[in-house]
């Protein structure tokens, strides 16, 4: 019988704190994980095997147990969500969809990178998205939604799907009125692992929903929680439904939020401070070289100046691969858009290029490199563990979360319907939620068992420990590559690398030791004369080989994927995980003050900057000062005061002000009433009346008598700006109009005006305002079109318009709009472009644009065409 050892003690990977080596294949400005060799620390004795249950006995009646969720402990989880910087933590979580780890990479994977699907003409990534935020929640959600029918995960509610914050499904509301707030769940992944055909992944994700404050209605409709529109969804108890986040439910300060939820109506949750990391970063953007002997910055300076011809090729429709004048992050095969299909599969196969852009995002169609791709990710959050021990999951989260219910004959049951069945137990360290899980080749069934497997340890732990109730199944076999014995430790054969069979059982029984140093030993051994004999003498393939050749469950590969994969690693030329990024809190000196970023012009007319003792005091001589929404506080290294500027409506932004603190005249949190405002970006709150309008911007030509000055006494200057929309929608040729301060300087400009940008103390917008450009800084995302066809007919402007763009795509600066659709300034770079073109049905999607030479410093540095989505974002 099994002489099988458990893991050992140490392991060659578990090293957070290790310090990263550079290897002679890694390419110049990357820096790849790794650890120097060290000894094989002794094998230990295996434990005392676990009786199994004797098929040909009845097993010990089960004691009377409660399988019904008990409400008590208030579960602590991580959601994650991809976003704008300028957005993060701008305002509450409510009537939101957020992910789990894997859920928000799967996101960004599918959703936002395909380059053959996107404009060629952005200037950021889908949505403005730049970086990955991390939250830490508490969450109780209430016992009479926990002992419904509508719990899920035993912990959750139903997923709720919302758009503009209003839940699209209307077939949902008898569900809030009976059960008000919760925080609800979706899988990613149905049963047997069945995700979604772009993005199959060997771990499961999900998806999360937070909120239900008057469901029923989108943002600009709800009023506020203190004055709410009758019209909101009332709850069990007639009362309007509050939503779940608890009154101070978010905190500001701290990661781990402070305020308990009550899991009672209008307090199911809480949560803190945002992590965040860069994107860029992360997928090792910052790491290529671009153009003038420097590393690139960001998306923008990537997309323009990176000097590796690889990344500038992109696929076009027909499946064939073309260069292109600008750098591509991600494209995949469209013959891949589903991953099963036999096209993809055969092409997969052949060796053809399926993936193009940076190594990061390769391999969309391969389980394995998903997984992997998400715990790179949890590395950069530095969540111990990742890119060690194969965990995604904040060990503390795990170890601390209470035992799952048990919920036995329901959809989400976390204990077998009979005894030593192959299932389901249910895990949190997959995302820190239940997630249920199965042994395989048992006897009782079902077989095959569905996926994911149980994590080894899983009878070692919790309830699962209790062998009345929860005795190891008996198995089929005592082959280690069947799964089921190393459960029980019963396996047939050696685990010691050094003396493991050279096959399935023995690769599967050094597998299930967990030690990537052991793994590594066996497959030196194993490498000879197969394809990965030449690996051995590579060090930086066969520590990762190592690595990957193990999971936390059996294994679910054979030894000779293994090997292959052996083979592939050592003659790449990029490294198989690259960790460049650091984790960074976003907590400045206050909740919505930015670094690094000041306004101009420096002050407000007839006034000077003043001395203030702190970024603090500034905003408060900010909100204290009539017309003042913007302050910037200037401050040397190591002195106590600084320079206090104030700044009105009309300011633009400039960011990369180094050793300025900037922020609005009062924080988010801070402001009485905020149901009518919007977020224009950098903490510009404003009323949604602004939505169409964009700042340092401005239209010309002017029409004939289309300009006219607004005297400094006749009002605000809001009130001048307002003056100047009204002048425009008065006048039947005018579609766009722009105001200049401080001199008050009204312009109106017809269709296919040219829009000039980083114009400083100028604002401009369409004639009106609808609805749809409100809502679009309300809603969960932008409608974005994209370039497909079925999205508007192309005339011969737009011929001319891509020959354009292959000359002058380096630099922007001067935009020229000849049609666009009503939130084409969002996709194209360009803000305000918006003409009456798309209500007369001559281009209803897709913006055109000609793009001119002009300073690249202007294009890069530029506000002016970022996705300004204040209220909520992507997953």
């Amino acid at each position: 019988m099994a002489t099988m050892s458990t893991a050992s003690t140490a392991n060659a990977m578990d090293k957070p704190q290790s310090t990263p080596v550079t290897s002679p294949m890694t390419e110049p400005g990357r820096s790849v994980l790794l650890w120097s060799a060290s000894p094989l620390p002794p094998l230990p004795p295996p434990p005392a095997a676990v009786a199994l249950v004797d098929g040909t006995t009845p097993p010990p009646p089960p004691r009377q147990v409660t399988y019904d969720q008990e409400p008590g402990a208030v579960l602590h989880f991580d959601m994650y969500r991809s976003m704008a910087r300028s957005a993060v933590d701008t305002h509450p979580t409510e009537d939101d969809d957020m992910a789990d780890l894997g859920g928000a990479i799967k996101y960004i994977h599918t959703e936002m990178l395909t380059e053959h699907y996107a404009d060629p003409l952005r200037t950021t990534r889908k949505y403005g998205i730049d970086v990955l935020t991390r939250k830490r929640y508490k969450i109780k959600n209430t016992e009479a939604l926990l002992k419904s029918p509508q719990q899920a995960m035993g912990e959750f509610g139903q997923f709720v799907t919302y758009d503009w914050g209003q839940a699209t499904n209307p077939g949902q509301y008898a569900m809030f009125k009976d059960y008000g707030d919760f925080v609800g769940l979706q899988q990613g992944c149905g049963a047997d692992m069945q995700c979604d055909v772009r993005w199959p992944s060997s771990v499961p994700y999900s998806w999360f929903s937070v909120g239900n404050w008057c469901p029923n209605l989108p943002w600009d409709k709800k009023g506020s929680k203190g004055a709410p529109n009758a019209g909101c969804l009332k709850g069990p108890d007639g009362n309007m439904v509050e939503g779940g986040l608890c009154p101070n439910g978010f905190d500001p300060i701290n990661f781990i939020p402070t305020t308990e939820p009550t899991g009672t109506p209008g307090c199911v949750y809480s949560y803190g401070k945002s992590m965040v990391v860069d994107l860029d970063a992360m997928v090792g953007m910052t790491a290529e070289d671009c153009a003038g002997g420097v590393k690139c910055r960001d998306w923008l300076h990537f997309r323009h100046n990176c000097t590796d011809p690889k990344l500038r090729r992109m696929f076009l429709p027909t499946g064939e691969i073309t260069n292109v004048d600008y750098c591509v992050e991600f494209d995949i095969h469209p013959k891949c858009d589903a991953c099963q299909t036999a096209g993809c599969q055969a092409l997969l196969k052949s060796g053809q290029e399926a993936y193009l852009g940076l190594p990061y995002w390769h391999g969309r169609c391969d389980p394995l490199a998903n997984a992997r791709r998400t715990e790179q990710a949890a590395a950069a959050f530095g969540i111990p563990g990742a890119l060690n021990n194969h965990i995604t999951v904040d060990p503390d989260l795990v170890a601390t979360g209470a035992d799952c219910p048990r919920s036995k004959g329901t959809s989400w049951a976390c204990a077998p319907e009979i005894a030593g069945m192959a299932g389901p137990m249910c895990s949190r360290e997959f995302n820190g939620a239940c997630q249920p899980c199965f042994v395989p080749g048992t006897v009782q069934g079902p077989d095959p068992p569905p996926m994911p497997y149980c994590p080894l340890n899983i009878f070692t732990k919790g309830p699962y420990t209790d062998r009345l109730d929860f005795p190891i199944p008996k198995c089929k076999t005592n082959k280690a590559s069947d799964g089921c014995c190393l459960y029980s430790n019963t396996c047939d054969g050696e685990s010691d690398p050094n003396s493991a069979s050279l096959d399935d059982d023995g690769y599967a029984l050094v597998a299930a030791r967990s030690n990537s140093n052991d793994m590594e030993v066996f497959l030196r051994r194993a490498a000879g004369g197969t394809v990965a004999a030449q690996a051995v003498s590579n060090t930086e393939a066969m520590r990762w080989a190592g690595y990957f050749g193990w999971e936390n469950g059996p294994a679910t590969r054979t030894l000779a994927q293994v090997l292959e994969e052996t083979a592939v690693l050592a003659k790449t030329s990029s490294p198989p995980v690259i960790v460049t990024s650091q984790v960074q809190v976003v907590q400045i000196d206050n909740k919505c003050f930015e670094l690094a970023v000041s306004w101009q012009p420096l002050d407000m007319p007839m006034m000077v900057g003043t001395t203030q003792g702190s970024a603090k005091a500034c905003q408060e001589q900010c909100a204290g000062t009539d017309g003042c929404r913007h302050f910037s506080f200037w401050q040397s290294p190591g002195i106590a005061s600084g320079l206090c500027h104030l700044h009105d409506i009309s300011a633009t932004v400039v960011e990369g002000s180094v050793g300025y603190t900037s922020g609005p005249n009062k924080c988010w949190e801070d402001i009485d009433d905020t149901s009518n405002l919007i977020d224009k970006g950098h903490k510009t709150y404003v009323s949604s009346d602004y939505a169409c309008m964009d700042w340092g911007t401005l239209y010309e030509p002017a029409l004939p008598g289309g300009t006219r000055m607004i005297p400094q006494g006749d009002g605000t200057n809001e009130q001048a700006i307002a003056q100047c929309q009204t002048w425009c929608v008065a006048n039947f040729a005018c579609e766009h109009f722009s105001i200049s301060f401080p001199s008050r300087m009204c312009t109106l400009a017809g269709a296919g005006a040219s829009i000039m940008v980083n114009q400083i103390s100028t604002i401009s917008g369409r004639a009106k305002c609808d609805e749809k450009d409100k809502q679009a800084f309300y809603r969960l995302f932008l409608d974005s079109p994209s370039l497909p066809s079925g999205h508007g007919r192309v005339s011969g402007v737009s011929m001319a318009v891509a020959l354009v763009v292959g000359i002058s795509f380096a630099s922007l600066a001067v935009v020229k709009v000849f049609r666009t659709g009503s939130h084409s300034c969002r996709r194209t770079g360009v803000s305000g472009a918006a003409s009456s073109a798309s209500s007369r049905g001559l281009w209803p999607s897709v913006p055109i644009a000609l793009v001119s030479v002009g300073s690249p410093t202007a294009s890069e540095d530029s506000e002016v065409g970022r996705a300004l989505i204040s209220r909520h974002q992507d997953f």
